[in-house]
């Protein structure tokens, strides 16, 4: 599949010009398509949405600025509000061998007692 190291630091480096050059419709487009095209690649970049918002962050408006915590806690939070509906299910299905949720934070769960 390639150097996985080298793809990320080309990935980097067109990070980093578009930025300096405060070219906000590259940053976009790698917004839009790097998570695709690095799957495809078998490439591992957990943050890379993370690196181009902040990126992004000087060039954007005050506003904007103040909502990326907002962003990056969605982020992080919604597979966790995915597992949690999903664990529900399994709870109503009775196909749960436990009765957890997990909580918001990375290592917080939720114990339901009956």
């Amino acid at each position: 599949m390639g150097d996985s190291g080298a793809v990320v630091r080309q990935v980097d480096e067109l990070i980093r010009e578009a930025a300096e050059a405060g070219d906000m419709a590259t940053l976009q487009a790698l917004e839009e398509e790097l998570p695709a095209y690095l799957k495809a690649r078998n490439v591992f970049l957990p943050d890379v949405a993370d690196r181009i918002a902040e990126a992004e962050a000087p060039h954007r408006p005050p506003v904007a600025r103040a909502a990326l915590p907002v962003l990056q806690q969605a982020r992080e939070g919604w597979p966790r509000v995915q597992a949690a509906i999903q664990m529900a299910r399994n709870n109503v299905q009775g196909t749960a061998s436990l009765i957890v949720l997990p909580g918001w934070a990375p290592n917080e769960q939720l114990n339901i007692t009956r």
